[in-house]
Protein backbone atom coordinates (compact mmCIF):
# COMPACT_ATOMS: atom_id res chain seq x y z
CA UNK A 1 0.00 0.00 0.00
CA UNK A 2 1.36 3.05 -0.42
CA UNK A 3 1.01 6.15 0.89
CA UNK A 4 2.23 9.35 -0.11
CA UNK A 5 2.50 13.10 1.72
CA UNK A 6 1.68 16.30 0.16
CA UNK A 7 0.75 19.33 2.34
CA UNK A 8 -1.42 21.62 0.83
CA UNK A 9 -2.54 25.12 1.10
CA UNK A 10 -4.85 25.70 3.93
CA UNK A 11 -3.38 22.20 5.61
CA UNK A 12 -4.23 23.17 8.73
CA UNK A 13 -1.75 20.49 10.24
CA UNK A 14 0.96 22.40 9.25
CA UNK A 15 1.61 25.60 11.76
CA UNK A 16 3.46 28.48 8.96
CA UNK A 17 5.26 31.12 10.32
CA UNK A 18 5.81 34.43 8.65
CA UNK A 19 9.15 36.27 7.95
CA UNK A 20 10.83 37.81 11.00
CA UNK A 21 14.01 39.31 10.22
CA UNK A 22 14.53 42.10 8.15
CA UNK A 23 16.83 44.48 6.89
CA UNK A 24 18.73 46.32 9.83
CA UNK A 25 18.16 43.58 12.18
CA UNK A 26 21.10 41.36 13.36
CA UNK A 27 23.53 39.48 11.62
CA UNK A 28 26.08 38.28 14.25
CA UNK A 29 28.73 35.68 12.36
CA UNK A 30 30.51 34.53 15.22
CA UNK A 31 29.25 31.37 17.06
CA UNK A 32 30.73 30.89 20.18
CA UNK A 33 29.64 27.01 20.70
CA UNK A 34 31.75 25.93 17.64
CA UNK A 35 34.61 27.70 19.53
CA UNK A 36 37.46 24.88 20.61
CA UNK A 37 37.25 25.19 24.30
CA UNK A 38 40.58 26.08 27.03
CA UNK A 39 43.03 26.45 23.87
CA UNK A 40 46.12 28.22 24.47
CA UNK A 41 47.51 31.44 22.58
CA UNK A 42 51.20 31.25 22.58
CA UNK A 43 51.17 29.38 25.82
CA UNK A 44 48.55 31.05 27.22
CA UNK A 45 45.26 29.21 28.31
CA UNK A 46 42.26 30.38 26.32
CA UNK A 47 39.15 29.11 29.06
CA UNK A 48 35.47 29.54 27.63
CA UNK A 49 33.15 30.80 30.82
CA UNK A 50 30.21 30.44 28.31
CA UNK A 51 27.76 32.94 27.17
CA UNK A 52 30.05 33.70 24.47
CA UNK A 53 33.21 34.90 26.27
CA UNK A 54 36.75 33.77 27.16
CA UNK A 55 39.07 34.40 29.68
CA UNK A 56 42.73 35.01 28.09
CA UNK A 57 45.88 35.16 30.87
CA UNK A 58 49.46 34.86 31.63
CA UNK A 59 52.53 35.88 29.65
CA UNK A 60 52.53 35.34 26.18
CA UNK A 61 55.62 33.27 25.14
CA UNK A 62 59.00 34.97 23.11
CA UNK A 63 57.56 34.17 19.55
CA UNK A 64 54.01 35.75 20.36
CA UNK A 65 51.32 35.38 17.15
CA UNK A 66 48.90 32.74 17.75
CA UNK A 67 46.19 32.87 15.63
CA UNK A 68 44.20 30.81 17.65
CA UNK A 69 40.44 30.31 17.02
CA UNK A 70 40.12 27.36 15.59
CA UNK A 71 36.46 26.57 15.14
CA UNK A 72 35.53 30.09 13.98
CA UNK A 73 34.74 29.61 10.63
CA UNK A 74 33.35 32.69 9.01
CA UNK A 75 32.11 33.23 5.55
CA UNK A 76 33.82 36.35 4.75
CA UNK A 77 32.88 38.61 1.87
CA UNK A 78 34.85 40.84 -0.36
CA UNK A 79 33.69 44.19 -0.35
CA UNK A 80 31.03 44.03 2.58
CA UNK A 81 31.80 46.10 5.71
CA UNK A 82 31.97 44.47 9.26
CA UNK A 83 32.32 46.04 12.20
CA UNK A 84 33.80 43.76 15.49
CA UNK A 85 35.15 44.88 18.96
CA UNK A 86 36.79 41.38 19.66
CA UNK A 87 39.81 42.86 20.27
CA UNK A 88 41.80 44.33 23.25
CA UNK A 89 45.72 46.30 23.58
CA UNK A 90 48.43 44.49 22.51
CA UNK A 91 45.57 42.04 20.52
CA UNK A 92 45.29 41.58 16.36
CA UNK A 93 42.54 39.99 14.62
CA UNK A 94 43.40 37.68 11.95
CA UNK A 95 40.83 36.59 9.34
CA UNK A 96 43.09 33.67 7.83
CA UNK A 97 41.92 31.75 4.81
CA UNK A 98 41.00 28.34 5.30
CA UNK A 99 42.42 26.61 2.49
CA UNK A 100 45.53 29.64 2.29
CA UNK A 101 47.34 30.28 5.35
CA UNK A 102 49.27 32.68 4.06
CA UNK A 103 46.43 35.02 2.63
CA UNK A 104 45.11 36.63 5.84
CA UNK A 105 43.92 39.82 6.58
CA UNK A 106 44.51 42.03 10.09
CA UNK A 107 42.38 44.03 11.89
CA UNK A 108 43.32 46.55 14.77
CA UNK A 109 41.46 48.53 17.40
CA UNK A 110 41.61 51.80 15.25
CA UNK A 111 39.73 50.12 12.72
CA UNK A 112 36.65 48.60 15.05
CA UNK A 113 34.76 48.96 11.08
CA UNK A 114 36.33 47.66 8.28
CA UNK A 115 35.93 46.85 4.34
CA UNK A 116 36.93 43.07 3.90
CA UNK A 117 39.53 43.33 0.99
CA UNK A 118 40.42 39.72 0.30
CA UNK A 119 38.35 37.11 -2.05
CA UNK A 120 34.74 35.92 -0.77
CA UNK A 121 35.66 32.55 1.06
CA UNK A 122 35.83 30.64 4.33
CA UNK A 123 38.42 32.13 6.94
CA UNK A 124 39.63 31.37 10.27
CA UNK A 125 38.67 34.44 12.81
CA UNK A 126 41.28 34.44 15.41
CA UNK A 127 44.35 36.89 17.71
CA UNK A 128 47.51 37.13 17.28
CA UNK A 129 49.32 38.53 20.36
CA UNK A 130 52.50 40.53 21.37
CA UNK A 131 55.46 38.85 22.11
CA UNK A 132 56.17 38.58 26.14
CA UNK A 133 53.50 40.77 26.49
CA UNK A 134 50.51 40.31 29.95
CA UNK A 135 47.33 39.64 29.55
CA UNK A 136 44.68 39.60 31.94
CA UNK A 137 41.20 39.97 29.67
CA UNK A 138 37.86 38.32 28.92
CA UNK A 139 37.28 38.16 25.21
CA UNK A 140 33.85 38.66 23.73
CA UNK A 141 34.91 37.95 19.76
CA UNK A 142 31.60 38.94 17.86
CA UNK A 143 30.98 39.75 14.28
CA UNK A 144 28.46 41.80 12.42
CA UNK A 145 27.90 42.37 8.77
CA UNK A 146 27.00 45.27 8.48
CA UNK A 147 25.93 45.11 4.35
CA UNK A 148 24.19 42.43 5.24
CA UNK A 149 22.25 44.39 7.90
CA UNK A 150 21.55 47.70 6.22
CA UNK A 151 22.72 47.17 2.62
CA UNK A 152 25.58 48.28 0.86
CA UNK A 153 26.30 52.18 0.74
CA UNK A 154 24.06 52.73 4.34
CA UNK A 155 26.03 50.71 6.60
CA UNK A 156 26.99 52.97 9.58
CA UNK A 157 30.40 54.68 10.16
CA UNK A 158 30.63 54.40 13.68
CA UNK A 159 30.75 52.12 16.71
CA UNK A 160 28.38 54.69 18.63
CA UNK A 161 26.53 54.65 15.54
CA UNK A 162 26.06 51.08 15.19
CA UNK A 163 25.58 51.00 19.15
CA UNK A 164 22.45 53.69 18.76
CA UNK A 165 20.30 50.58 16.90
CA UNK A 166 22.33 48.11 19.34
CA UNK A 167 23.07 48.78 22.49
CA UNK A 168 23.51 45.10 23.75
CA UNK A 169 27.03 44.01 25.01
CA UNK A 170 26.57 40.88 23.64
CA UNK A 171 24.24 39.35 20.68
CA UNK A 172 24.34 35.58 19.75
CA UNK A 173 24.90 34.28 16.29
CA UNK A 174 22.22 34.71 14.40
CA UNK A 175 22.29 35.71 10.76
CA UNK A 176 18.97 37.93 9.13
CA UNK A 177 18.59 35.90 5.81
CA UNK A 178 19.22 32.23 7.49
CA UNK A 179 16.75 33.13 10.56
CA UNK A 180 14.28 34.55 8.09
CA UNK A 181 12.00 31.44 7.60
CA UNK A 182 11.00 28.51 10.14
CA UNK A 183 10.68 24.83 9.44
CA UNK A 184 7.36 23.67 9.37
CA UNK A 185 6.25 22.36 12.24
CA UNK A 186 3.97 19.26 12.63
CA UNK A 187 1.77 19.46 15.97
CA UNK A 188 0.47 15.22 15.42
CA UNK A 189 0.83 13.01 13.03
CA UNK A 190 -1.94 11.89 10.43
CA UNK A 191 -2.24 8.31 9.32
CA UNK A 192 -1.21 8.47 5.46
CA UNK A 193 1.71 11.35 6.34
CA UNK A 194 4.77 8.94 5.78
CA UNK A 195 7.65 10.46 5.86
CA UNK A 196 10.02 7.55 4.97
CA UNK A 197 13.12 9.02 3.79
CA UNK A 198 14.79 5.64 2.60
CA UNK A 199 16.13 6.71 -1.15
CA UNK A 200 17.14 3.67 -3.06
CA UNK A 201 17.15 5.65 -6.38
CA UNK A 202 20.74 6.50 -6.63
CA UNK A 203 22.24 3.21 -5.09
CA UNK A 204 24.15 1.78 -7.84
CA UNK A 205 24.30 -1.85 -7.61
CA UNK A 206 25.11 -4.64 -7.43
CA UNK A 207 28.15 -3.17 -4.53
CA UNK A 208 30.42 -6.04 -3.26
CA UNK A 209 32.05 -5.40 -0.23
CA UNK A 210 33.89 -7.97 2.41
CA UNK A 211 32.32 -10.66 0.88
CA UNK A 212 28.48 -9.93 0.58
CA UNK A 213 27.35 -8.10 -2.74
CA UNK A 214 24.23 -5.70 -2.57
CA UNK A 215 21.70 -5.70 -5.59
CA UNK A 216 19.13 -2.94 -6.03
CA UNK A 217 16.02 -3.83 -7.24
CA UNK A 218 14.51 -1.11 -8.16
CA UNK A 219 11.04 -1.66 -6.26
CA UNK A 220 12.71 -0.72 -2.51
CA UNK A 221 14.24 -3.84 -1.59
CA UNK A 222 18.03 -4.93 -1.46
CA UNK A 223 18.90 -8.28 -2.23
CA UNK A 224 21.65 -10.07 -0.03
CA UNK A 225 24.10 -12.69 -1.23
CA UNK A 226 27.65 -14.09 0.03
CA UNK A 227 29.77 -14.89 3.21
CA UNK A 228 30.72 -11.79 5.15
CA UNK A 229 34.71 -11.92 5.68
CA UNK A 230 34.41 -8.76 8.07
CA UNK A 231 31.31 -6.67 8.66
CA UNK A 232 30.34 -5.53 5.44
CA UNK A 233 27.60 -2.51 4.87
CA UNK A 234 26.82 -0.11 2.88
CA UNK A 235 25.60 3.67 2.72
CA UNK A 236 22.29 3.98 2.33
CA UNK A 237 20.88 7.45 3.29
CA UNK A 238 23.78 9.94 3.27
CA UNK A 239 24.30 13.24 5.87
CA UNK A 240 22.99 15.47 3.34
CA UNK A 241 19.93 13.86 2.93
CA UNK A 242 18.63 13.98 6.48
CA UNK A 243 17.71 17.10 8.69
CA UNK A 244 19.63 17.71 11.60
CA UNK A 245 18.23 17.44 14.83
CA UNK A 246 15.12 14.59 13.97
CA UNK A 247 14.72 11.16 15.44
CA UNK A 248 14.70 8.49 13.18
CA UNK A 249 12.85 5.04 13.49
CA UNK A 250 14.36 1.90 11.22
CA UNK A 251 11.27 -0.14 10.44
CA UNK A 252 12.17 -2.78 8.47
CA UNK A 253 11.04 -5.75 10.11
CA UNK A 254 12.47 -8.06 7.69
CA UNK A 255 16.22 -7.59 9.14
CA UNK A 256 16.47 -10.62 11.77
CA UNK A 257 19.16 -12.00 14.17
CA UNK A 258 18.71 -15.59 12.46
CA UNK A 259 20.01 -13.73 9.09
CA UNK A 260 22.46 -11.34 10.52
CA UNK A 261 20.96 -8.51 8.62
CA UNK A 262 20.88 -4.99 10.25
CA UNK A 263 19.94 -0.95 9.07
CA UNK A 264 22.15 1.11 11.02
CA UNK A 265 22.11 4.59 11.96
CA UNK A 266 25.43 6.19 12.62
CA UNK A 267 24.62 8.34 15.95
CA UNK A 268 27.26 11.78 17.08
CA UNK A 269 30.50 10.85 17.76
CA UNK A 270 30.62 7.85 15.37
CA UNK A 271 28.50 5.69 17.56
CA UNK A 272 25.98 2.97 15.40
CA UNK A 273 22.80 1.53 16.57
CA UNK A 274 21.53 -1.23 14.57
CA UNK A 275 18.34 -2.81 14.25
CA UNK A 276 18.10 -6.52 14.16
CA UNK A 277 14.21 -6.10 12.87
CA UNK A 278 12.48 -4.80 16.55
CA UNK A 279 13.18 -0.93 15.18
CA UNK A 280 15.77 1.37 16.72
CA UNK A 281 15.69 5.81 17.14
CA UNK A 282 18.48 7.80 17.05
CA UNK A 283 19.64 11.46 15.69
CA UNK A 284 20.62 10.61 12.54
CA UNK A 285 23.82 11.23 10.47
CA UNK A 286 24.41 8.01 7.64
CA UNK A 287 21.99 5.41 7.40
CA UNK A 288 23.18 2.10 6.58
CA UNK A 289 22.73 -1.16 5.62
CA UNK A 290 24.89 -4.08 7.34
CA UNK A 291 25.59 -7.54 7.23
CA UNK A 292 28.04 -9.20 10.59
CA UNK A 293 31.06 -10.83 9.86
CA UNK A 294 30.92 -14.73 9.26
CA UNK A 295 26.85 -14.84 8.15
CA UNK A 296 26.22 -15.97 5.07
CA UNK A 297 23.00 -14.86 2.88
CA UNK A 298 21.57 -16.59 -0.29
CA UNK A 299 19.03 -14.42 -1.82
CA UNK A 300 17.99 -13.08 1.31
CA UNK A 301 15.69 -9.80 0.13
CA UNK A 302 14.91 -6.70 2.54
CA UNK A 303 13.06 -3.79 2.24
CA UNK A 304 14.85 -0.97 4.28
CA UNK A 305 12.65 2.04 5.72
CA UNK A 306 13.81 5.37 7.90
CA UNK A 307 10.97 7.49 9.20
CA UNK A 308 11.82 10.87 10.39
CA UNK A 309 9.41 10.75 13.15
CA UNK A 310 10.08 14.73 13.95
CA UNK A 311 8.52 15.84 10.98
CA UNK A 312 5.66 13.16 11.50
CA UNK A 313 4.68 13.43 15.31
CA UNK A 314 6.34 17.03 16.04
CA UNK A 315 9.57 17.23 18.61
CA UNK A 316 9.04 15.64 21.94
CA UNK A 317 5.66 13.73 20.80
CA UNK A 318 7.58 11.12 18.93
CA UNK A 319 7.08 6.88 19.20
CA UNK A 320 9.60 5.21 21.23
CA UNK A 321 9.11 1.66 19.76
CA UNK A 322 8.60 0.36 16.12
CA UNK A 323 5.40 -1.37 17.98
CA UNK A 324 4.18 2.06 18.87
CA UNK A 325 4.94 3.35 15.41
CA UNK A 326 2.81 0.31 13.70
CA UNK A 327 -0.33 1.43 15.62
CA UNK A 328 -0.53 3.96 13.54
CA UNK A 329 1.18 2.83 10.70
CA UNK A 330 0.61 -0.97 10.51
CA UNK A 331 1.91 -1.58 6.81
CA UNK A 332 5.01 -4.04 6.75
CA UNK A 333 6.18 -1.43 3.77
CA UNK A 334 5.81 2.32 2.67
CA UNK A 335 8.07 3.54 -0.10
CA UNK A 336 10.17 6.21 -0.27
CA UNK A 337 8.36 9.71 0.52
CA UNK A 338 10.15 12.64 1.72
CA UNK A 339 9.05 16.36 2.88
CA UNK A 340 8.05 18.02 0.29
CA UNK A 341 9.61 21.11 -1.07
CA UNK A 342 8.43 24.30 -2.66
CA UNK A 343 11.87 25.21 -3.66
CA UNK A 344 13.90 22.99 -6.02
CA UNK A 345 16.85 24.21 -6.63
CA UNK A 346 19.40 23.74 -4.53
CA UNK A 347 23.47 22.94 -5.95
CA UNK A 348 25.65 19.80 -4.51
CA UNK A 349 28.66 20.89 -6.72
CA UNK A 350 31.54 22.96 -6.75
CA UNK A 351 32.68 25.12 -9.77
CA UNK A 352 35.30 27.65 -10.25
CA UNK A 353 33.41 30.64 -11.01
CA UNK A 354 30.78 30.37 -8.27
CA UNK A 355 30.99 29.69 -4.39
CA UNK A 356 27.66 28.19 -2.69
CA UNK A 357 27.07 29.02 0.82
CA UNK A 358 25.02 25.79 1.92
CA UNK A 359 23.78 27.63 5.37
CA UNK A 360 22.61 31.02 3.90
CA UNK A 361 22.08 29.29 0.26
CA UNK A 362 23.84 32.58 -1.80
CA UNK A 363 25.39 32.08 -4.85
CA UNK A 364 28.30 34.68 -5.54
CA UNK A 365 29.76 34.54 -8.71
CA UNK A 366 33.81 34.92 -9.28
CA UNK A 367 34.22 34.41 -12.82
CA UNK A 368 33.11 33.09 -16.74
CA UNK A 369 31.67 30.02 -16.87
CA UNK A 370 28.68 27.39 -17.72
CA UNK A 371 27.77 24.60 -15.44
CA UNK A 372 25.13 22.85 -13.72
CA UNK A 373 24.70 23.04 -9.80
CA UNK A 374 22.82 19.95 -9.26
CA UNK A 375 21.61 17.24 -11.40
CA UNK A 376 18.17 15.73 -10.32
CA UNK A 377 18.60 11.84 -9.10
CA UNK A 378 15.28 11.69 -11.84
CA UNK A 379 14.70 14.07 -14.70
CA UNK A 380 10.84 15.56 -14.18
CA UNK A 381 8.98 14.95 -17.52
CA UNK A 382 8.21 17.48 -20.30
CA UNK A 383 4.97 19.20 -20.34
CA UNK A 384 5.15 20.61 -16.93
CA UNK A 385 5.27 24.76 -15.58
CA UNK A 386 8.30 25.89 -13.34
CA UNK A 387 8.83 29.57 -12.25
CA UNK A 388 12.08 30.51 -11.41
CA UNK A 389 12.65 33.27 -9.30
CA UNK A 390 16.19 35.17 -8.73
CA UNK A 391 16.53 37.17 -5.72
CA UNK A 392 19.60 39.60 -6.35
CA UNK A 393 21.50 40.78 -2.79
CA UNK A 394 23.87 42.89 -5.04
CA UNK A 395 25.28 42.43 -8.19
CA UNK A 396 25.95 44.73 -11.69
CA UNK A 397 26.01 43.62 -14.73
CA UNK A 398 28.56 44.85 -17.50
CA UNK A 399 27.25 45.80 -21.53
CA UNK A 400 28.29 42.23 -23.21
CA UNK A 401 27.73 39.93 -20.28
CA UNK A 402 24.90 37.24 -19.84
CA UNK A 403 23.47 35.82 -16.96
CA UNK A 404 21.01 33.37 -16.75
CA UNK A 405 20.16 31.08 -14.15
CA UNK A 406 17.65 27.97 -15.17
CA UNK A 407 16.17 24.61 -15.58
CA UNK A 408 18.31 22.32 -18.22
CA UNK A 409 17.79 19.46 -20.30
CA UNK A 410 21.13 17.55 -20.63
CA UNK A 411 21.35 14.30 -22.58
CA UNK A 412 24.42 13.43 -24.56
CA UNK A 413 24.98 16.52 -26.73
CA UNK A 414 21.03 17.61 -26.52
CA UNK A 415 21.15 20.36 -24.60
CA UNK A 416 18.43 23.07 -23.30
CA UNK A 417 17.38 25.32 -21.69
CA UNK A 418 13.93 24.41 -19.74
CA UNK A 419 12.79 27.93 -17.58
CA UNK A 420 15.64 30.44 -17.35
CA UNK A 421 16.17 33.68 -16.10
CA UNK A 422 17.96 36.39 -17.86
CA UNK A 423 19.65 39.48 -15.28
CA UNK A 424 19.81 42.62 -17.10
CA UNK A 425 22.59 44.68 -17.71
CA UNK A 426 23.74 47.92 -16.62
CA UNK A 427 22.05 48.71 -13.38
CA UNK A 428 22.04 48.33 -9.49
CA UNK A 429 20.34 45.08 -9.27
CA UNK A 430 20.69 45.04 -5.49
CA UNK A 431 17.17 43.76 -3.62
CA UNK A 432 15.51 43.20 -6.98
CA UNK A 433 14.12 40.14 -7.89
CA UNK A 434 13.44 38.73 -11.77
CA UNK A 435 11.47 35.79 -12.62
CA UNK A 436 10.55 33.66 -15.23
CA UNK A 437 7.54 30.96 -16.23
CA UNK A 438 8.26 28.37 -18.87
CA UNK A 439 6.67 25.03 -19.88
CA UNK A 440 9.02 22.63 -20.30
CA UNK A 441 9.50 21.19 -23.50
CA UNK A 442 12.03 18.27 -22.75
CA UNK A 443 12.38 16.47 -19.33
CA UNK A 444 14.52 18.97 -16.91
CA UNK A 445 17.90 16.99 -15.56
CA UNK A 446 19.43 19.98 -13.99
CA UNK A 447 19.69 23.33 -12.57
CA UNK A 448 22.62 25.29 -14.86
CA UNK A 449 24.19 28.63 -14.18
CA UNK A 450 25.65 30.43 -17.31
CA UNK A 451 27.90 33.42 -17.07
CA UNK A 452 29.44 34.69 -20.61
CA UNK A 453 31.86 37.33 -21.90
CA UNK A 454 32.66 39.26 -18.52
CA UNK A 455 32.48 39.23 -14.80
CA UNK A 456 29.68 40.74 -13.05
CA UNK A 457 30.98 43.32 -10.08
CA UNK A 458 29.96 41.34 -7.00
CA UNK A 459 27.02 39.24 -7.84
CA UNK A 460 25.33 37.81 -4.95
CA UNK A 461 21.96 35.75 -5.48
CA UNK A 462 19.04 33.46 -4.03
CA UNK A 463 17.37 31.34 -5.95
CA UNK A 464 14.17 29.47 -6.07
CA UNK A 465 12.67 26.90 -8.73
CA UNK A 466 8.97 26.05 -7.99
CA UNK A 467 5.98 24.22 -9.36
CA UNK A 468 3.52 26.13 -11.03
CA UNK A 469 3.12 29.68 -13.00
CA UNK A 470 2.89 31.54 -9.88
CA UNK A 471 6.24 33.78 -8.07
CA UNK A 472 5.82 32.80 -4.53
CA UNK A 473 7.90 34.23 -1.54
CA UNK A 474 11.42 32.94 -1.83
CA UNK A 475 11.94 30.49 1.09
CA UNK A 476 14.97 28.52 0.92
CA UNK A 477 15.26 24.75 -0.15
CA UNK A 478 14.07 21.67 2.41
CA UNK A 479 11.47 24.39 3.83
CA UNK A 480 8.08 24.08 3.11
Amino acid sequence: MAIKRAIKAGDKSVISFKKVIKVGEITQLVNSTTITPNATIANMPLTYNGEGTFYLSGTASAAGGGRTGWGIFIGMIKGHKYLTESFYDKMLLIFTDKTNSGNYQGVDKATPIFEFIKESGQYIMGWNVNPEATYDVTITPQLFDLTEMFGAGHEPTTVAEFRAKFPEAYYPYQRAILTAYNKVVRPCARKGEVIQVADLNNFTSPYTRSGITFTNNGDGSITLNGTATADSYVILQPISKSIAGAVYLLGSEQNTTEYGVANGLMLPANKWTYDPGVGATGVHTNYTLVVKNGVTVNNVTIFPQIYNLTAMYGAGNEPKTLAEFRKDYPESYYPYSPIQTKNLWTCNKTSYFFSYNKTTQIYTINSIGSNSCYTLPSPMPAGQTFTISVKCLSGWIPDGCTVNFGGYHKEGNVRSWQTTVSLPREQDLTGKVFTATEKTTNTLTDFWIFIYAKIPTNLRVMIQFEKGSVATDYVPHDYI
